[in-house]
């Protein structure tokens, strides 16, 4: 199965199957939510050790020649093999054939080693990383990962509705993350009510202020990282974009606690819906989702009848820059085509389209759940 490194905002890297790509998943770094594309993934650059050995670098006979499917491994440690190659020109024949067996046996023994690496390197690295939600699944899937557990005997936050200096909340959802490396807790709230900076910050501060104090965990006594979304409805929260009005981050058992605003939907926080192109804002808003979603349908398509292989491999970096100029260009060509068909649907100009576009990016409108 091939994978392929995912790196988040963040700075996280993580190894993800090749079949996760356009799903979504939440990084194990911060908890922020993205969507695996190849644009944030990439080919893992192959390992010093998985390289095959050239033959000419072998000892000469009577060893027995190397297959490709089987490459000797090289020890770093050991004498080079030019000098060693020497050494065997200079020693008889029959001494030669004396020591044979036991090179093959170091040989052979170098591949069990070799192997074994693999193995562990493979279920640790399975372990550290998980495989995250299905596009339209709220259900993470995860593979196996560091011992995931909900901590026992915890005081979990309430999903009654609470209020606060005007400014109403509940939890949305929770996730707990038990490992030696770290023990995180993620909230996901939706707020409702006076929303503000101040009393976003607040209720951060309290939410964050309590969940320090939970206790139970089997790594750690409290938890090292803490991450706490706030989200103005469900749509926004389940778009898998990113899309909180304000964030709460504590990455490490010693650091401070971090506030993020996102200022484009504070400045739409009080205002009134408003009617443009004959189309009420609701029905913009729904204009702005079909037209991410024929934006993704394009993509799709064009990847489809031009996949990307990897540049890395050689001979392919010239066909991969051939397929990219034909995906982008089949890209854009369906695009506009689906962007025609939705302006003639709802009696629109393009240009009146492509404002209504403009428009969800800059008031930061829900996109559609992945």
């Amino acid at each position: 199965m091939a994978v392929l490194i995912l790196t988040c905002r963040c700075g996280q890297q993580m190894k993800v199957p090749e079949h996760a790509l356009g799903k979504t998943g939440t990084c194990v770094g911060c908890g922020l939510r993205l969507k695996i594309t190849k644009k944030n993934t990439q080919a893992p650059k192959p390992e010093p050790w998985a390289l095959p050995v050239p033959k000419e670098r072998l000892p000469a006979s009577p060893l027995p020649e190397p297959t490709d499917s089987d490459p000797l491994p090289e020890n770093e440690h050991e004498e080079p093999q030019e000098a060693k190659q020497g050494q065997e020109r200079a020693k008889p024949a029959a001494t030669l054939e004396a020591e044979g067996k036991g090179v093959v046996t170091m040989i052979q023994w170098q591949k069990i080693w070799v192997t074994v690496a693999i193995v562990v390197i493979g279920v640790v690295v399975t372990c550290l990383f998980s495989v995250v939600d299905y596009r339209g699944s709220r259900t993470a899937e995860r593979t196996s990962h560091p011992i995931r557990e909900p901590a026992r005997s915890l005081a979990k936050p309430s999903r009654d509705v609470v209020v606060k200096g005007g400014l109403s909340h509940f939890v949305l959802d929770e996730d707990v993350y038990d490992a030696p490396v770290k023990t995180q807790v993620r909230l996901e709230i939706l707020v409702s009510g006076q929303v503000s900076k101040p009393a976003l910050e607040t209720l951060l501060r309290s939410l964050y202020s309590s969940t320090r104090q939970r206790r139970g965990f089997k790594f750690h006594e409290s938890p090292t990282h803490i991450f706490i979304y706030a989200y103005t409805s469900r749509d926004h929260a389940e778009s898998g974009m990113g899309q909180w009005i304000a964030m709460l981050s504590r990455k490490g058992e010693n650091a401070e606690p971090e506030i993020d605003m996102n200022d484009r939907q504070l400045s739409q926080v009080g205002a009134r819906p408003e009617e443009r192109f004959g189309l009420s804002e609701a029905k913009r808003k729904q204009i702005f989702s079909e037209i991410v979603k024929a934006e993704d349908r394009a993509e799709k398509e064009a990847e489809a009848k031009y996949p990307l292989s990897d540049p890395s491999r050689p001979g392919d970096s010239e066909s991969f820059l051939r397929k990219v100029e034909r995906y982008s260009a089949l890209k854009e060509k369906l695009n506009e085509k689906y962007n025609d068909e939705l302006a003639a649907q709802y009696g629109l100009t393009r240009q009146q389209l492509d404002e209504v576009g403009m428009e969800g990016m800059i008031k930061d409108w829900p996109f559609p759940r992945y």
